[in-house]
């Protein structure tokens, strides 16, 4: 990917290299929050208490437990960063819903 990011942009390779990062951080952050989202969503259908609650712990676990993965594998990191990172995700991307949610009822009253 740094090789296609470097030949596609016509970056040099500290700036492709950059690039990639926060193409992965940002795929991360996003995916997470679709994670929680769908947790959220699937805990609220299930009539399951705490739905937002439940979508950031299912996210955490499953952030945690990737991390905890990388950290044992060879030439791989596991960060809390990266699971702080993946929780901002799911927090931002519900409460993007969760607006979006209330506009919706809002606008079914008027």
């Amino acid at each position: 990917m740094h090789q296609w990011i470097m030949a596609t942009f016509g970056l040099d390779a500290d700036s492709a290299w950059n690039a990639m990062v926060f193409l992965r951080k940002g795929m991360h952050f996003f995916g997470y929050g679709l994670l929680a989202q769908s947790a959220r969503t699937l805990a609220s259908r299930l009539a399951l208490p705490w739905p937002v609650v439940l979508g950031l712990l299912w996210c955490f676990a499953h952030a945690s437990l990737d991390e905890a993965r990388q950290a044992g594998t060879l030439g791989r990191t596991g960060t809390a960063w990266d699971v702080l990172l993946n929780l901002s995700g799911a927090a931002f991307v519900m409460a993007v819903a969760e607006l979006a949610s209330m506009g919706r009822r809002l606008g079914q009253r008027s």
